[in-house]
């Protein structure tokens, strides 16, 4: 997905005409009849509005949120040769200097340079976005659930143990495909040193780079309660910031 400067929204809740991001939430019951409902709700559409003012994609990503636990989202087998023929095609029309780095590493091929397979896994948001909007045909690009007895803000007599916000962003970056398929595009971008690749569930460190010698952050590349498409926060490798 492609950066942009940020805009504000019309007040919360509400999406203005754009030829940006947009994230239409739906709430479902769980959360609209919790007493704390609106510093809920508000709290997710703030998770929401770093999203859209980050993003330049002119789609919509409709996203149910409810209370609960756990996280459903839908994901599609996609052929990897037209994959790198869109990705390609988007970075000489944007000339966005971070696309046309990783289509250096990644040209057109029929066959992923990490799995050796001919498909990769994509999330309708990221179809929508390489492909076209509405090209994934999905009605829902995937249901976010929260368990707000443990989050601040939350339920009333919540542990207020996690932060609402930080649980939020995380979930809504695995819908929008910011997170590990066994491969998704992501994964095109893992590496254990400068020009060497990384597709191992092992503890083996394992870099997010977009040119294949930059290291911008460390995976979360290991069995430990996290996604292997998470970054790495416990422990947190010297000198590194916590990143959602």
């Amino acid at each position: 997905m492609e950066s942009r400067a940020g805009r504000r929204r019309n007040g919360v809740g509400c999406h203005p005409a754009s030829a940006n991001l947009t994230i239409t939430p739906t709430f479902a019951g769980s959360i609209t009849s919790d007493p704390n409902a609106a510093v809920i709700e508000a709290t997710i559409d703030s998770a929401i509005l770093t999203y859209e003012n980050l993003f330049s994609n002119p789609i919509d990503v409709p996203i149910t949120f409810r209370e609960g636990g756990g996280l459903g989202s839908s994901a599609f087998n996609v052929s990897y040769g037209s994959f790198s023929t869109a990705l390609y095609s988007n970075a000489q029309t944007t000339q966005n200097a971070n696309q046309l780095a990783a289509v250096a590493k990644n040209p057109i091929s029929a066959f992923s340079p990490v799995t050796g397979t001919n498909d990769i896994l994509m999330k309708c948001a990221n179809i929508d976005a390489l492909f076209g909007s509405g090209s994934s045909g999905c009605a829902s690009d995937g249901t976010i659930t929260l368990n707000t007895s443990l989050t601040t803000p939350g339920s009333p007599s919540s542990s207020d143990t996690y932060s609402l916000l930080a649980v939020a962003e995380h979930e809504i970056d695995e819908i929008l495909g910011l997170g590990s398929n066994v491969p998704s595009p992501k994964d095109l971008f893992r590496y254990t040193a400068a020009g060497v690749r990384s597709f191992t569930t092992s503890t083996a460190t394992a870099y997010f780079s977009v040119n294949g010698a930059t290291d911008l952050a460390q995976f979360n590349n290991q069995s430990n309660g996290g996604d292997y498409g998470d970054w790495q926060s416990s422990p947190l490798p010297a000198g590194v910031n916590p990143q959602v």
